[in-house]
């Protein structure tokens, strides 16, 4: 398989991940296997958004994860020194203003911590707004699920990748557990684009990164590299649903025990909460292990977005290449 192969992989992989899991969001894990049970596994269906439970979904139709994945890969693809502002108003326009980059139809999704840090109308401004305490600092996943795109850009070096991974975080999700996910996340998906076998890959990642001098600055790298990676108890799932700690947990369980990308995005999706960031998260890393081609037909047919996904996937490629 090309590198080209898996860099679309792990694009589409992250709208797979979040255009199947989000019919499911905030459902039980009984329920969600019920619903399965009836259908005869995950598949793509028209659904009533779960956020207001005023639109009818189109399957396939991307929410803000896959949404802000692009704004980033977009903003890496232009800029690939890193602009924060740039990635700030990107995350902005879509947060805020609603304009969809995937598609021509309506924005959907958004968590409360972005739109906080993302509500004044400039990065300096939103700085300022974290350090009066205006915006909550807490360990959600918003920064984790549209990390991919670092990885992508920044392929094989691993400082960069540190340093891209730590700072776009930092733009709206500044709590260390937050930047820690994002940094783990992007060195593991670095050597899953190598062809590294899923489990030897989290493995030099642990080994890596527990020495390296990054986890000397944040305190969360270490206890993370340290993360359970057995399937939650539900017990687990709903106290801490958007945490990025379990997001994290839930996206390694499922790639180190697939044995498909379809295996591994049921598996994410399965455990109810947040289904459809889990399954973004876990998109990202499985479609760098199996590629575009290890995506189901009938998933990526319906894809709404895939073409533009793989158009930002091929200019990273092209500037981690340059």
């Amino acid at each position: 398989m090309s590198l080209l192969h898996r860099y679309c992989g792990a694009l589409v992989g992250v709208l797979a991940g979040d255009a199947l899991g989000a019919p499911y969001e905030h459902q039980k894990a009984a329920v969600i296997r019920e619903d399965l049970t009836r259908r005869g596994g995950l598949v793509p269906f028209d659904y009533l958004d779960p956020w207001e439970k005023v639109r009818q979904v189109k399957s396939g139709q991307p929410t803000d994860d896959s949404e802000l994945t692009a704004c980033l890969g977009i903003s890496l693809g232009k800029r690939p020194m890193f602009d924060a502002d740039d990635l700030y108003h990107r995350l902005r326009d879509f947060i805020h203003g609603r304009q969809s980059v995937l598609t021509d139809g309506p924005a959907y999704g958004s968590g409360g911590t972005l739109r906080a840090a993302l509500k004044p109308t400039s990065y300096a401004e939103s700085l300022a707004s974290f350090e009066r305490g205006e915006v909550p600092v807490v360990p959600s996943n918003g920064s984790l699920m549209r990390c991919a795109p670092v990885a992508l850009c920044c392929h094989g070096n691993i400082a960069e990748i540190i340093d891209f991974a730590a700072r776009q975080s930092r733009v709206t999700h500044v709590h260390p557990s937050a930047q820690a996910a994002c940094v783990i996340y992007s060195v593991l998906m670095s050597l899953l684009l190598d062809g590294t076998a899923p489990s030897v890959a989290w493995y030099k990642t642990q080994d890596m990164l527990f020495v390296h001098r990054y986890a000397r600055t944040n305190e969360m790298v270490q206890p993370l590299l340290s993360i359970n990676t057995y399937q939650p108890e539900e017990s687990e799932i709903w106290p801490q649903t958007g945490s990025v700690v379990l997001s994290l947990r839930i996206a390694l369980w499922a790639l180190l025990s697939a044995s498909s990308f379809r295996d591994g995005i049921t598996r994410a999706v399965s455990v109810g909460g947040d289904t459809d960031t889990y399954a973004a998260i876990a998109g990202g890393l499985l479609g760098a292990v199996y590629g575009t081609e290890g995506i189901p037909r009938e998933w990526r047919e319906v894809l709404i977005g895939r073409e533009k996904m793989e158009d930002i996937a091929t200019s990273l490629y092209e500037v981690a290449r340059a």
